[in-house]
């Protein structure tokens, strides 16, 4: 996700995103940008506030209807004992503020203490974005 963020080639869609049991970097600081305080006094920013605008000031000042289209699918276990489910709804939710369309299913029980891929329900979930993202469904 955070290398989704971080293009510079704007022009063209990504043919799609999976995403599952994870967490996006630097979420706190993307919401700030896009409130309008990422442009703030340098006293007001933080090193990682300036990073952050660094790697992501090419959609941040032009964003692309393309890149914006690629379409994403993110799951997450919501009893993940390694990365908390809250962390994945956050991920949610920042790239949903920027603009992209986010698919987001949550499930129960997966193996690896709610850290693995729901078999099936998940499998089949991503198998069916994947077919609906290059038409093929």
């Amino acid at each position: 996700m955070w290398t989704l963020l971080c293009q510079t080639r704007l022009d063209r869609r990504l043919g799609g995103l999976v995403a599952t049991k994870t967490w996006l970097p630097f979420a706190k600081n993307i919401e700030k940008i896009l409130a309008g305080r990422g442009n703030a006094s340098q006293d007001d920013r933080s090193d990682s506030d300036a990073f952050v605008e660094s790697m992501t000031s090419a959609w941040i000042t032009a964003p692309s209807r393309s890149l914006l289209s690629t379409p994403m699918f993110l799951g997450h276990g919501t009893d993940d004992a390694m990365v908390d489910v809250q962390l994945g709804r956050e991920a949610r939710d920042v790239l949903s503020k920027v603009g992209f369309r986010v698919e987001w299913k949550e499930y129960l029980g997966a193996e690896l203490e709610g850290h693995w891929i729901k078999v099936p329900e998940e499998v089949d979930d991503i198998t069916a974005f994947l077919k609906r993202s290059t038409g093929s469904d």
